[in-house]
């Protein structure tokens, strides 16, 4: 199959000061098997030569993979507003994938998920979802992905109220045009697009993929925005901090109330509708905390989350 016969796949980056690996990460990109590539790069104000490195590799041409630095005077936004900038003024293709500035994607990575995805219809909403390999700063192997839950364990409130371990981390999905259309409408914020992407795949049934496979080296660094592969006493403070400043229940809050506005009345699962009609109301943040302790599906991982969580309502955290 030639480059023109095969079908666009975009991929969207954000960058901050993230000159030390960036180029490792171009390299698999151009590395990749599937050559209809375009890379859609948005930098979020960084002071390092990051952009210079980046308007070289969009200077050079490379056989079926394309670079492009989109500019715009809007300064730094932070990861997640950042990649929904670019998901709103790229142009269409027939599958997205989302992409981290560390880390170093298996040349097979898009092929192996474009195959997958493209089993389904064009107008059926689609999620693909891989594995990773985590690694230290210098890509030596330090373990595995954590583990994914099945689908048919999570729920909308499941996918708000979780962080790594839902449907896929966010640089190993790959969704088709027709999810986008679906996920992502004007105003769209507050959670991360991952978190976003499985609370519309459980809450409207869309098709979802897992694949076991090593998609990618996950680096981990001193300099690494997220959590997630450094430790658990790293994501316990995490947590802690979280839970004192409240900004995840906030973002949380914003982002269910949202959702609702949306998807109420597309939703079938009685547990979606029960969750939003407790969760799914900003106006009422910090009030009817006894309703929401009570709520009676589960919404974390592990039994000291949730008693977590609970408490975290019985004190108007949400």
């Amino acid at each position: 199959m030639t480059n023109a016969t095969l079908e666009p796949v975009s991929i969207v980056l954000t960058t901050y000061n993230g000159s030390r690996y960036i180029e490792e990460l171009f390299a698999s990109l151009i590395a990749q098997t599937y050559k209809n590539i375009d890379v859609w790069i948005r930098d979020d104000g960084s002071t390092d030569d990051t952009v210079d490195i980046v308007r070289r590799y969009c200077a050079q041409e490379y056989d079926g993979i394309a670079f492009h630095l989109m500019e715009d005077d809007r300064g730094n936004l932070g990861s997640g507003h950042s990649f929904r900038q670019i998901l709103f003024t790229m142009p269409a293709a027939s599958y997205y994938a989302f992409c981290d500035q560390d880390d170093v994607w298996e040349p097979g990575k898009v092929e192996r998920a474009v195959a997958a995805i493209s089993e389904f219809g064009h107008d059926e909403m689609a999620l693909y979802a891989a594995n990773y390999a985590v690694c230290d700063a210098e890509l030596n192997r330090i373990g595995r992905g954590r583990t994914c839950v099945p689908i048919e364990q999570m729920n909308v409130g499941r996918c708000f109220f979780n962080y790594g371990a839902g449907l896929g981390q966010g640089f190993t999905l790959m969704f088709n045009h027709a999810l986008k259309e679906v996920a992502f409408p004007p105003g769209y914020g507050e959670r991360g697009p991952d978190t976003w992407l499985w609370a519309v795949v459980c809450g409207l049934g869309a098709h979802y993929v897992f694949d076991d496979y090593e998609s990618a080296l996950y680096r981990r660094h001193d300099a690494t925005v997220t959590a997630t592969g450094k430790g658990r006493l790293v994501l316990w403070k995490t947590r802690l901090k979280q839970f004192r400043e409240g900004t995840f229940f906030v973002r949380t809050a914003k982002a269910a109330d949202f959702y609702r506005q949306l998807y109420y009345d597309q939703m079938t699962k009685p547990e979606d509708r029960l969750f939003l009609d407790v969760f799914g109301h900003y106006m009422e943040f910090g009030k009817r905390r006894l309703r929401k302790a009570r709520y009676p599906y589960r919404l974390k991982l592990t039994v000291a989350e949730e008693i977590a969580t609970r408490v975290a309502f019985l004190c108007g955290k949400y």
